[in-house]
Order: structure tokens, then C-alpha cells, then sequence
């Protein structure tokens, strides 16, 4: 079944509402894209900046289309309120390229990787030094038991 539209109208009132939402959804999303910036420069963990950098980008996508939805009204209609008209045009901000965070990133890579070295070089001279002192403690027990035996032997054989 097909629905053919004759006559689609908005009043100035519908649109400047609709201009004054969007302006207000801009401000809060442009808020929240600075606390996620603050969030990101203060994250530690490669984990916690892949989702803060996902979570930002996000909420970049929403502000370009609100940013495209407020051009839109202002290029097809002209019956928004003239006070609208005179704030600056909104522009779209960029996506920080990834060359900006790769060298935090391989620094955190790094980091990690010298910690697990140092985990398992750990691990293996401990495995290396237990067996090691080991032997030499039970050679000196040995040889010191040893040493008794023939003292005591010595001493029952000159008695």
C-alpha cells in the first residue's frame, strides 16, 4: 500500500523549537566530549583509552549530526527566528587521528612487556638458584656427616 504525502508543513514555531533543542543537545554533547577528553588524558590502562576513545567517538558522531540536522534547518528553512541566524555556524570537530595516541600507546606496550620479562627472568633464577644451593647445602651436610662417621669410626677403632 503506497502513501503519497500531498502537503508537508512546519510552522516557525515547530522549527525554531526544534533548532533550540538542537542547540541545547550541542552544548550538552559538547560538554561531554570535554569530560571524556579530561578522562583520556588521565587514563593509565590501554584498555581504559580504547573505551574512553570509543565512548568520544561516539559522542562526536552525535554532535556532527546535530551539527548537520542545525544546517540543514538553516539552509531550508527560512522561517527560523532571525536571532538564530546571528550565532556562528558550528563546525564538526575531528576525530583525533591515531598517530597522536601511538606513541602513549607503544609507551604503555613497552612498559608492560619489560614488566613481564622481568616477571619471568625472576621466575627463572629462582628456578635456577633453589636447585643450585640446594645441591651445595646437601654437600656440606653430606660432607659433614661424612666427616663424623670417620671421626666417630676413628674413635671406636683406637679404643
Amino acid at each position: 500500500m503506497e502513501t503519497r504525502v500531498e502537503l508537508e508543513s512546519a510552522t516557525s514555531r515547530d522549527i525554531t523549537r526544534e533548532y533550540l533543542e538542537l542547540e541545547r543537545q550541542l552544548a550538552s554533547a559538547e560538554v561531554a566530549e570535554k569530560q571524556y577528553l579530561v578522562l583520556l588524558g588521565q587514563a593509565k590502562d590501554v584498555d581504559d583509552i580504547l573505551k574512553i576513545y570509543q565512548v568520544l567517538y561516539q559522542v562526536r558522531l552525535e554532535t556532527q549530526l546535530i551539527v548537520e540536522r542545525m544546517q540543514y534547518l538553516e539552509q531550508t528553512s527560512p522561517i527560523v527566528l532571525p536571532a538564530l541566524w546571528a550565532k556562528p555556524a558550528y563546525a564538526a570537530k575531528a576525530l583525533p587521528t591515531a598517530s597522536v595516541r601511538i606513541p602513549r600507546v607503544l609507551k604503555l606496550a613497552v612498559r608492560g612487556l619489560a614488566i613481564s620479562w622481568l616477571i619471568v627472568a625472576s621466575i627463572a633464577i629462582w628456578l635456577i638458584m633453589i636447585p643450585a644451593w640446594a645441591t651445595v647445602l646437601g654437600a656440606i651436610c653430606w660432607r659433614r656427616r661424612a666427616k663424623k662417621r670417620l671421626a666417630t669410626e676413628r674413635a671406636g677403632a683406637g679404643a
